[in-house]
């Protein structure tokens, strides 16, 4: 296998996974928002591979998480 084609193999494992986390975590109440934001926090700080996929597929979230980050941070000094 070729680079390219692990990438878009990982793409679409993530999407499938994705999607089938959604369905499960929309029954519980909140449970989505907090899925997001936890691995937002994860990429931004320890997974470069699963952040440039998030913003390739969740670029305005991604921008929503960091001001709520941001805010939080100016709240606290």
């Amino acid at each position: 296998m070729n680079k390219n084609s692990i990438e878009k193999n990982s793409e679409k494992s993530i999407i499938e996974l994705n999607r089938s986390l959604t369905r499960k975590l929309m029954e519980q109440k909140n449970a989505l928002s907090a899925e997001a934001f936890a691995h937002f926090a994860t990429s931004k700080y320890s997974n470069n591979e699963s952040l440039e996929l998030i913003k390739k597929y969740f670029s305005k979230s991604l921008e929503i998480y960091d001001e709520i980050i941001k805010s939080s941070i100016k709240e606290i000094k």
